[in-house]
């Protein structure tokens, strides 16, 4: 069951961008992730909170902040909505992203931050490309603000057809963040799978967006990739890397063999690559563990 209750403190018909974030025990990030928002220079959008029955005190938080910026601006729309069942990540983006009106959804983890003109610069480069599908860099950071690097959302220009990418996508690795990532909503709403974007099958969990990204090059939709930084990535010790390993690479297993399968004109070598790549993944996610721990720590 899904409560479709909302609380917007402004309504209007129409928006350019939909903020979707889920959220499930999110109360210790969630406001200043919202200020990051309500903070965009860029005005014409909506939030649309989706709060994954969270079992802490995550929809007093929300409610408390919506009320907070109640006064202080008339013109933020906001959107929340409760799951009374939990729906895990791909269900609560498929809400928010099922109530959302804007002319394209902009993905927003609860405790990830954008830059003030991060919807400025996006906005300016869908005029000027018209592109459905764009994503950003950004900065890694960890819960003393150390920064560990920038993310790199650009393929190898070599690249240029749809199977290529999509073996780079599987063969060689993820590009694209969540946070980092823009869609029109005529985009989403081709891919759907009955009228849901993620895919909500339980053995994706944790890697339901790389899913997303592998289905969109497979059916031919390119990303825009923009080199600018605007937004922070935070590193921390509730992700399913640190608390959830073994679940985390059965799942990446799953969903390397799940696309695999749909890979054209196979060869030899195409096998030999997928072997070595499980066992090489596999001592990736060993050290990307001792690592993320270390950077956790500071």
């Amino acid at each position: 069951m899904v409560n479709t209750s909302s609380t917007t403190l402004s309504s209007v018909s129409s928006v350019f961008f939909s903020i979707v974030i889920p959220c499930y025990k999110c109360s210790t990030f969630i406001r200043k992730t919202l200020d990051t928002v309500k903070d965009q220079t860029f005005k014409d959008l909506e939030i649309v909170i989706v709060d994954d029955c969270s079992p802490d005190n995550s929809l007093y938080v929300i409610n408390q902040w919506i009320f907070d910026n109640k006064n202080k601006n008339s013109n933020l729309s906001v959107k929340l909505i409760s799951h009374s069942k939990n729906k895990m990540q791909s269900g609560a983006r498929n809400t928010g992203i099922a109530n959302s009106r804007g002319e394209y959804v902009a993905l927003l983890d609860h405790d990830d931050l954008w830059y003030p003109k991060k919807l400025e610069t996006i906005y300016d480069y869908i005029k000027k490309t018209s592109a459905d599908w764009l994503c950003h860099s950004e900065s890694l950071f960890n819960l003393n603000g150390a920064n560990f690097g920038v993310t790199d959302p650009f393929i190898p220009s070599d690249h240029n057809t749809p199977e290529k990418r999509y073996r780079y996508l599987l063969f060689e690795r993820n590009p694209y963040s969540p946070s980092a990532s823009c869609f029109s909503k005529k985009l989403l709403s081709s891919l759907s799978l009955e009228e849901k974007v993620f895919d909500e099958d339980k053995n994706l969990h944790s890697v339901e967006d790389y899913d997303l990204w592998l289905r969109l090059v497979k059916n031919g939709h390119e990303c825009y990739p923009i080199k600018e930084v605007l937004g922070d990535y935070l590193i921390n010790e509730n992700s399913m890397v640190i608390t959830q390993r073994e679940k985390h690479f059965k799942n990446w297993l799953y969903i390397l063999n799940k696309h695999y399968k749909l890979l054209e004109d196979k060869t030899i070598k195409d096998k030999f690559i997928y072997n070595k790549l499980i066992y090489k993944r596999k001592f990736q996610f060993y050290r990307q563990y001792n690592a993320i721990k270390r950077w956790i720590n500071g």
